[in-house]
């Protein structure tokens, strides 16, 4: 046998074992990827013994090898080429719009957190109300929304939580003229917000102003989260909206003495993650001050990510608004009723949320 022809690749093989621990050793070590939102694995700390050092090794490789990126975008368009997009966490639709793909119920903290809910509502004494954000495929008016089980939550949600009064929202979602949600981002934007805003109105008993009642602002460029895990970068950016209810407002964070006289944080429109545009991002508790003559009423807002950009709609109708984002939330368990007294309750929270998040147990 003529082992010669077996020489080129033989030469190739040594070329990759050398060049490419060059090129990882060359290659910058940048400690942030812009493009997926997210922060890279720092050079490992020697350690003996445990294990965590050969994990972090390669983390740190994985993080930074030469070329991920366009090796993890070439993955992406295979994938969605040959339909496995399917399998991962983020869809693309037909208009180009990323979407967080169905949330998986089964062996989820769905009726577990929900049951907290509703025992909080009880123990608060107080008019609760529970809102859950659609996912933004579960109101597509592409067939995808058939694989969402977001209509079948939110239709069992008054047998789930009797103390509660639910706002159902898919129905006027889906009869809505989109967009009603960021193409590149699982939230809803000015006008999704507002809408649910409307629907809202009802169950707190005020008297919903009109969109043209708010200042509305945009920044141009805004990349969410869908779009940093799809790896699909050449979907073009968003809009991110902001409307200012234009109040003299007070904005306070737990465990902090400094005041705020705006809702809107628009030194982070300048980097790579604009949302927390809105209240600073996910505070344990902020509270937000009408200062406006005649406002009265005291909120208590349990929520997640979806009710920063709901809060700004809701400031006008009380004199206090307190919101909590159990995430984030660091007193007893008790220091929440404690913030009061309260006049009515407001939860928002999306069906991933509901089912995934761990954090519930401090309602107690």
């Amino acid at each position: 046998m003529d082992y010669r022809r077996f020489l080129p690749y033989g030469c190739v093989f040594l070329a990759a074992l050398v060049l490419l621990p060059l090129l990882f050793l060359l290659t910058p070590q940048l400690e942030y990827s812009q493009p997926e939102r997210r922060y890279l694995s720092p050079p490992p700390a020697f350690r003996w013994g445990s294990g965590a050092f050969s994990q972090a090794v390669e983390d740190h490789v994985n993080d930074h090898f030469p070329g991920r990126l366009a090796l993890l975008r070439l993955d992406a368009w295979r994938r969605q080429l040959v339909g496995q997009r399917v399998l991962d966490p983020v869809w693309r639709l037909g208009d180009g719009s990323l979407v967080e793909a169905p949330v998986d119920l089964a062996g989820t903290r769905l009726r577990d957190n929900l049951a907290r809910l509703d025992a909080f509502a009880t123990q608060a004494g107080l008019p609760a109300c529970l809102m859950m954000p659609p996912a933004a495929g579960a109101v597509s008016h592409q067939a995808v929304f058939y694989a969402y089980p977001d209509a079948e939550v939110e239709e069992a949600l008054p047998r789930l939580v009797p103390n509660l009064r639910v706002v159902p929202l898919l129905a006027a979602f889906r009869g809505a003229e989109p967009p009603l949600y960021y193409r590149t981002d699982p939230h809803w934007n000015a006008r999704g917000a507002y809408l649910a805003y409307t629907r809202l109105a009802d169950a707190l008993g005020f008297a919903p102003l009109p969109a043209s009642a708010f200042e509305a602002r945009e920044s141009a460029g805004f990349y969410g989260t869908t779009y940093g895990r799809s790896a699909l970068w050449e979907t073009p950016p968003d809009y991110l909206q902001m409307w200012d209810p234009g109040l003299p407002l007070r904005l306070r964070f737990g465990g902090e003495d400094r005041q705020h006289a705006s809702l809107f944080f628009t030194s982070h429109l300048q980097g790579a993650d604009q949302y927390p545009a809105f209240l600073d991002g996910n505070h344990g508790l902020s509270v937000v001050d009408n200062l406006s003559p005649g406002a009265n009423g005291h909120l208590l807002v349990l929520k997640d990510s979806f009710a920063n950009s709901l809060i700004p709609l809701l400031a006008p109708h009380y004199a206090r608004i307190s919101v909590v984002d159990l995430r984030a939330w660091r007193g007893a368990p008790g220091d929440i009723l404690a913030l009061g007294p309260f006049d009515a309750l407001l939860a928002v929270y999306s069906l991933s949320m509901l089912a995934g998040d761990s954090n519930f147990p401090w309602l107690r």
